[in-house]
């Protein structure tokens, strides 16, 4: 749980009627000197690490920009999940729930090609002998729930998820964006 919320004077983040919900949920408010990056040291190296993650994926994966937040998505994912020094080798997901995480299994290589099922009411061609699956690039897990992925379609050009996916994660999915 959040106990206490920094801020570098921002309005938006000072107003009235944020300092009203911060006090309803029994949050502390410290504004701290506008960059002042000194004084909030962690926060900015734990932003950096998280970017340097981002920026990573999109470069292997051949991803353009647009897919920032996704890959943003995912770094946070990976980095809630890896182990810290500075937390005796517990992960921050370990640290906050007090067990280890369990969806370990669920982080596949971002940005890899991966086959969707399609409805065959969805499909181009409708022929038994057509393909059933569309390529798309591989967005991560969902945050919705404990089984489904997300997924770019190249054809369509809108993320989406579903729990009937394959994975070829030595591919990398650009391509396909590229292509289309």
């Amino acid at each position: 749980p959040v106990q206490r919320y920094f801020t570098d004077q921002a309005s938006e983040m000072i107003s009235a009627k944020q300092r009203h919900r911060l006090a309803r949920l029994f949050i502390d408010l410290t504004v701290v000197a506008p960059s002042a990056k000194l004084s909030n040291g962690v926060a900015e190296r734990m932003n950096r690490t998280v970017l340097d993650y981002a920026r990573s994926l999109l470069v292997e994966a051949s991803l353009p920009i647009v897919f920032w937040a996704q890959a943003l998505q995912m770094a946070v994912f990976i980095y809630n999940r890896l182990p810290h020094s500075a937390n005796g080798g517990k992960s921050p997901y370990e640290m906050y729930y007090g067990y280890p995480p369990k969806d370990s299994d669920r982080i596949k290589v971002f940005g890899c090609t991966c086959y969707v099922h399609e409805e065959k009411a969805r499909r181009d061609h409708k022929s038994k002998l057509d393909p059933t699956a569309r390529g798309c690039v591989y967005l991560g897990p969902s945050p919705d729930d404990k089984r489904s992925h997300l997924y770019f379609n190249p054809r369509t050009s809108k993320v989406l998820r579903s729990t009937s996916v394959v994975f070829d994660e030595f591919s990398p999915g650009g391509p396909l964006v590229e292509n289309n």
